[in-house]
C-alpha cells in the first residue's frame, strides 16, 4: 500500500479545481481524476509504511502548529514522460516552502519508503489535474487548460492522511486566521 500526506483547500476552491475535473471527464480528454472522487491537494509525502500511533500524534500537533494560508497558482505544468501529468503549478513560496520541510522533519523518523521526489529541496508542488489519460490528448488538455484565469488563490485549509488513491484515514484542520 501507498499512503500519502496532502494540503487541502477551501471548499469554494476544491469545487473550482473539481470543475476542472469534470470539464476534463466531459470532453472525454481525461476522466479520472473526475471518476476517481480525488480531493484537489497538494502532496507532501507519499511513502509505503508508517508508525500509525506515532503519526497519530504528530499530524494534529503539526496542524495545530501552522495556521491556514492562500496558494498563488501561477499556470500549468507537465510532467512529462510515457504517462504524462498535468497540473495547476503553485508559487513555491517561503511559506509552503518551510511547511514541507518541517513536515518531513517530524516524519523522516516514522515512515518507509518516502518517494525521492517528494522529499525537501526536490518537491516540485503541484495539483495534478489530468493523469492517465491518452498520451494523445495532451495538447487538447493544454488546450483547455488555457481557459483558465490566472494567478488565482486557494486557501489550504487541512492537512490529510490518505491511502493512495483516495482512501482518506484521518484529516487534521488547520487553525483559521483572518487572511
Amino acid at each position: 500500500m501507498t499512503f500519502a500526506i496532502h494540503l487541502t483547500f477551501d471548499k469554494s476552491s476544491s469545487n473550482f479545481i473539481k470543475g476542472i475535473f469534470n470539464n476534463l471527464k466531459e470532453s472525454k480528454l481525461a476522466p479520472y481524476m473526475f471518476e476517481s472522487g480525488n480531493e484537489p491537494h497538494i502532496g507532501l509525502a507519499l511513502f509505503d509504511q508508517y508508525d500509525q500511533s506515532l503519526i497519530d500524534q504528530i499530524l494534529p500537533e503539526f496542524a495545530n502548529s501552522i495556521n491556514q494560508f492562500n496558494l498563488n497558482f501561477q499556470g500549468i505544468g507537465i510532467f512529462p514522460g510515457t504517462a504524462p501529468v498535468v497540473f495547476l503549478s503553485p508559487l513555491f513560496s517561503k511559506k509552503l516552502r518551510k511547511i514541507h520541510k518541517e513536515m518531513h522533519n517530524r516524519i523522516k523518523n516514522i515512515i518507509k519508503e518516502n518517494l525521492d521526489y517528494y522529499k525537501p529541496n526536490k518537491l516540485i508542488p503541484h495539483c495534478t489535474i489530468a493523469i492517465y489519460f491518452e498520451k494523445n490528448n495532451l495538447g487538447k488538455i493544454t488546450e483547455e487548460m488555457n481557459k483558465i484565469q490566472f494567478p488565482f488563490k486557494v486557501k489550504i485549509t487541512e492537512i490529510r492522511l490518505i491511502e493512495v488513491p483516495t482512501t482518506l484515514i484521518r484529516s487534521y484542520p488547520i487553525q483559521s486566521i483572518n487572511l
